[in-house]
């Protein structure tokens, strides 16, 4: 199967212990047809994660997959891969079900050829985003806030998995963020690279640390440091 057609995006699909929810993540994301490439990332799983992605990649010649020789973090995960990225765009795409590949086509529609843009998919700025944990909800409004004031920008939901962005930007950009706080790093060098940032709203739903949820306390702490730092 070939997806030769689609928009010239790679996903990159961070994976730690997803062995649950990983199947169904990346079979709506081929199914919604909107990426070119699927790569996938096994953060050194310690379940049956690896599995899992061994049969994507047999199955599908559009799905590549590489393994962290040590556990690094979302951000760790994802930065290891960029030399193998080849489509002009890329996405970010969680293994969990929270967010919803079919609004990717939404972050598409906001890409200006013409500009070096990145899009962010906002949850905040749709009506269907149930959050399990309030403090959760209010601590990324906080966050969000406190980029914007910081960078002069207005951006709603910095905390997005959602970014879409140049290939071009990604792979000659330093980063040093190998946790969530990433999420942070790369829209405040995007800003340095391109004053095009647009945001979109997407639906989520959260799920619950029993459920899977990794994302700690102690992230706040990173993000607000990342927010001054970068």
């Amino acid at each position: 199967m070939s997806l030769n057609k689609c928009p010239d995006i790679t996903a990159l699909v961070p994976v730690y212990n997803e062995e649950k929810l990983l199947a169904k993540s990346i079979n709506r994301l081929i199914g919604e047809r909107v990426v070119k490439k699927i790569i996938i990332i096994d953060d050194s799983s310690s379940d049956n994660s690896a599995e899992i992605i061994q049969k994507f990649t047999y199955d599908y010649q559009f799905i590549d997959s590489y393994t962290t020789p040590i556990n690094l973090g979302k951000g760790g995960a994802i930065n290891f891969v960029k030399d193998f990225i080849e489509t002009k765009y890329v996405i970010i795409h969680d293994a969990d079900l929270e967010y919803n590949p079919k609004d990717i086509g939404n972050l598409i529609n906001k890409l200006n050829p013409n500009e070096n843009s990145l899009v962010i998919g906002s949850r905040f700025l749709k009506n269907s985003h149930p959050q399990h944990y309030l403090r959760t909800y209010w601590a990324n409004k906080f966050l969000s806030k406190l980029f914007s004031i910081k960078n002069k920008v207005v951006i709603t939901d910095i905390a997005s998995c959602y970014k879409l962005f140049s290939s071009e930007f990604f792979k000659n950009t330093v980063f040093k963020s190998n946790g969530f706080e990433f999420e942070v790093e790369i829209v405040a060098k995007y800003l340095k690279y391109s004053e095009y940032i647009y945001e979109c709203g997407i639906d989520y739903q959260s799920r619950t640390y029993k459920e899977g949820k990794k994302i700690k306390f102690i992230d706040f702490f990173k993000y607000i440091y990342a927010i001054f730092k970068y």
